[in-house]
């Protein structure tokens, strides 16, 4: 699933098509995550981008009236001038000609028209971005005072903190040398005052260097991102320090972590 990196990367390959109109939409598929909406022509038609931006994993395209809202869920891919592909399901053309194709081949995605983003049922229960200024070790200490849950989980519980995908836990908890399975509450302050900095600084570095592309991700240009060349552990067989890395399996998701290091986490 694309997160923060990997939408924020497509955001910005979507920068370009600020000032264009829609002038046509067509759906080849409705039955996505949410369902087509059958009035999306008649309220995208005629109304020009202003900005496109991010909102946690969703893209936000601010019109001239109203917003429109996409998840890219697993498999999605927004895609500027495609040749026709497998998997395209929305069509949307522009006056210059150009055209954004929205393909799925999981169909979890999804985009929806809005006149009001406070109408957005998703957007809602949108966390705190964790490259604001806002996020800090303070703020993170006191959100994980009462939890029980295994670290690992309250890192991928978006309404905490938005973005942070099962790779960038793994490979943040490695690289903090923290028990995936450590109860939350056992965080120290220095721990937060520590994991804080290394979230940025992940993030930011992905961004750089395009995201993760580990099977579908590609931007809207479709460029791959490089760098899952980075990863620590995750799918990895051993860490750059030789040590074995293990996996475990929980909810779907695998966990990749060095029994040797991050064990016995004592917080």
């Amino acid at each position: 699933m694309p997160e923060l990196p990997e939408v924020e990367c497509v955001k910005n390959s979507l920068a370009r098509l600020k000032g264009r109109e829609f002038t046509r939409v067509t759906t080849l598929t409705s039955r996505l995550r949410e369902r087509v909406q059958e009035d999306l022509e008649q309220h995208l038609v005629g109304r020009t981008v202003v900005d496109v931006q991010r909102r946690g994993k969703y893209l936000v395209f601010v019109l001239d009236r109203g917003y429109l809202v996409a998840h890219l869920g697993m498999t999605g891919k927004l895609l500027i001038d495609p040749a026709p592909a497998k998997h395209d399901h929305v069509r949307l053309g522009f006056s210059d000609g150009s055209e954004l194709v929205y393909n799925d081949a999981r169909k979890f995605g999804f985009l929806l028209y809005e006149q009001d983003l406070s109408e957005n049922k998703y957007l809602a229960k949108v966390g705190m971005e964790p490259l604001s200024a806002a996020f800090t070790a303070d703020h993170l200490f006191a959100l994980t005072r009462k939890s029980t849950r295994p670290i690992k989980s309250f890192l991928l519980d978006q309404k905490f903190v938005t973005g942070i995908g099962n790779i960038y836990a793994c490979e943040l908890l490695y690289q903090l040398r923290i028990d995936p399975e450590m109860p939350t509450c056992r965080l120290s302050l220095g721990q937060a005052q520590a994991m804080v900095p290394a979230i940025k600084q992940m993030l930011l570095r992905s961004i750089e260097l395009g995201g993760s592309s580990i099977s579908d991700y590609v931007d809207a240009d479709n460029k791959k991102g490089g760098f899952q060349a980075t990863f620590q552990v995750y799918g990895r067989k051993v860490d750059p320090l030789g040590n074995a890395v293990a996996v475990s399996k929980k909810g779907g998701r695998s966990t990749y972590y060095v029994p040797a290091l991050q064990l016995s986490t004592v917080a």
